[in-house]
């Protein structure tokens, strides 16, 4: 089953490198709005379904990409954003600081043991991803979805499916997954 999965549109707080996980909510800028249109324009226009994190960031993006392609969009709670505690609203570069690892470095490797700032656990991330999938193979298997999502849900799809050629998962980028 292929599915597509995209990356929300810019937001202020992705150009100033702050980190916003679940507890931040904010909507796309100008830009991410821009984002979201082009990428209406250039998906395979096969998808069939739609389905996003409940995040600000997300819908707005996924109700872009819905209205040019005249689907609906369904709202699932297991892919919104990695909950990062008190990691929330920090740079990247203070992330950095505290926990002596890169921000990329903690998305792609899900172990990085971040338990004292109360941040998910990535087996809890992986679990609820894992759950999205079976219901997206079991409920809808002759379908073609499209995700929205978060960087992090896309970089845990990239480590569940690792024959998967990785790309940058910069805001709006379209990556594509056999599941």
């Amino acid at each position: 089953m292929k599915v597509y999965f995209v990356r929300h549109g810019e937001t202020k707080y992705n150009l100033l490198h702050i980190l916003m996980g679940r507890r931040i909510d904010e909507t796309l800028d100008k830009h991410g709005v821009e984002q979201a249109k082009e990428i209406a324009i250039q998906l395979d226009h096969n998808v069939d379904i739609i389905f996003a994190s409940p995040m600000k960031r997300a819908q707005q993006t996924a109700f872009i990409i819905s209205n040019e392609l005249k689907l609906s969009v369904h709202t699932r709670d297991e892919l919104a954003e990695r909950d990062f505690g008190k990691l929330t609203g920090k740079s990247w570069a203070e992330v950095e600081q505290l926990t002596g690892a890169s921000l990329q470095h903690i998305e792609e490797h899900l172990s990085v043991d971040l338990k004292k700032y109360n941040v998910e656990s990535g087996s809890a991330m992986k679990m609820r991803l894992l759950h999205f999938l079976s219901d997206l193979k079991k409920e809808y298997p002759s379908r073609f979805p499209l995700v929205v999502c978060h960087s992090g849900i896309i970089n845990l799809m990239y480590q569940l499916f690792p024959a998967t050629q990785k790309f940058d998962t910069k805001n709006a980028s379209i990556h594509v997954f056999e599941i």
